[in-house]
C-alpha cells in the first residue's frame, strides 16, 4: 500500500484510503475494506458511482466499487485488491481517453 494510506470508518467500515496516480498522470482516490468474506475497493475520486453499470465493460459496479475478480465477488487478498485496483485505474483512464476499457473481452 501506498504510503498515504491512512486507515478510516466509513459508515461503520473499517477500510484504507489511498491515493495513486496512474501511468498518465491521473489522480485517483480509492477505498479498500473487507466485507467480511472478501477484499472490496471503491472509486471516491474521479466520482465514478452511478454513471457507468456494465461491469463487463468498465470493470465497474453501479455503487462505484471496482469488478476486481472474474467471480465479481471481490479479492481474495488485500494484495490482490491493492494490485488490481492499480491495474483498474490505468485501464478507466484509457477508457477516459479512448472510450475503451482495454482489459475488456468483446462481446
Amino acid at each position: 500500500m501506498p504510503s498515504n494510506t491512512r486507515e478510516l470508518s466509513v459508515n461503520n467500515i473499517i477500510g484504507w484510503s489511498y491515493d495513486i496516480t496512474c501511468e498518465f498522470g491521473k489522480q485517483y482516490s480509492l477505498f479498500l475494506y473487507f466485507d467480511g468474506s472478501r477484499y472490496q475497493v471503491k472509486c471516491v475520486f474521479p466520482e465514478v458511482e452511478g454513471k457507468f453499470y456494465n461491469i463487463h465493460e468498465h470493470h465497474l459496479f453501479g455503487d462505484g466499487r471496482l469488478c476486481l475478480d472474474p467471480s465479481s465477488q471481490g479479492a481474495p487478498s488485500i494484495d490482490y485488491a491493492f494490485t488490481k485496483s492499480v491495474l483498474w485505474a490505468n485501464g478507466w483512464s484509457v477508457f477516459e481517453m479512448t472510450g475503451k476499457f482495454p482489459f475488456s473481452l468483446p462481446h
